[in-house]
């Protein structure tokens, strides 16, 4: 496949089948899922790692999670890129910098919810330091009733008595 060189100040049109339908980044290490579709490795692995059985292209049932390298798109997308001007490539590079950062943050927060539900969870974690009493749920409010804070009176007890009354001070 021939590519025409850009002319200059113009950007490169890249194949829509070089884009991963799931990163929508230009592919770097494409692979072909069951569903015939293309899909940068990292993404569609992790996808199955998930536990997901279906084409995120599609949304039909996988027959196999097998993936086979796409080695003539990757060939595309290699010779794409030579020919790209400076300027897309250092947003290409920008946007996968972007990319990265926001995947791990979302690791991050995922990490931290695992800490807070470990936290919360009696027995759940075995890093917890082990002087660290476990947790204790509080009682549930209907099995137990509710302890007043204050003596209540009752139809036996006598009736508080009044306060003094004020006497204004004589001077």
């Amino acid at each position: 496949m021939a590519f025409s060189e850009p002319m200059a100040g113009e950007l490169l049109a890249i194949p829509e089948d070089a884009i991963c339908p799931i990163s929508q980044q230009v592919m770097e290490d494409p692979v072909v899922c069951a569903d015939g579709h293309s899909y940068e490795r990292a993404f569609i692995q992790r996808w199955l790692a998930l536990g997901k059985r279906s084409s995120p292209k599609t949304n039909m049932n996988l027959g196999h999670t097998t993936l086979i390298p796409n080695l003539n798109l990757r060939n595309i997308i290699d010779a794409i890129k030579t020919r790209m001007p400076a300027i897309q490539s250092e947003q290409m590079r920008h946007l996968k910098e972007m990319q990265d950062l926001e995947a791990i943050v979302r690791s991050l927060m995922e990490d931290q919810g695992k800490l807070a539900i470990d936290c919360m969870v009696p027995g759940s974690d075995s890093r917890r330091p082990s002087h660290a009493p476990p947790y204790e749920a509080p009682a549930s409010s209907s099995s137990a009733a509710p302890q007043p804070s204050a003596p209540e009176a009752t139809a036996t007890s006598p009736p508080p008595a009044p306060p003094p009354p004020l006497v204004p001070a004589v001077a």
